[in-house]
């Protein structure tokens, strides 16, 4: 499992220095942490590894070079095929679809 980084608060404040806004965000290190409703987490990469929220828990997993190799939400994983060949990474397959790609994405088809 990654390491999850936690900040102590940071938070934008309105001119005079108050932090009771209608929409409170709260950022540190320029990642979002909070906008009132979700709470965000990030590894030691800066990467969104974690997003909680009042009913919804969803999970990031990455490889060493960043991609993202699997999404869980709400103890439902989504593991990605991807293509480590292509320039930039694509993901081949979902679970649900599978994606062809040529000099851009040509197809998606549901899994059978």
């Amino acid at each position: 499992m990654e390491s999850v980084k936690r900040f102590s608060l940071c938070s934008i404040r309105d001119s005079k220095g108050s932090t009771n806004l209608s929409n409170n965000f709260s950022y540190c290190s320029g990642n979002l942490l909070s906008e009132g409703v979700n709470t965000y987490a990030y590894n030691h990469a800066n990467r969104l590894v974690e997003v909680s929220g009042q009913k919804t828990l969803v999970s990031y997993r990455y490889n060493g070079l960043g991609d993202c190799l699997n999404q869980t939400v709400d103890e439902v994983t989504t593991d990605y095929t991807l293509d480590l060949a292509a320039g930039l990474t694509q993901v081949l397959d979902d679970g649900e679809f599978t994606y062809l790609y040529g000099s851009g994405r040509v197809a998606v088809n549901p899994r059978a």
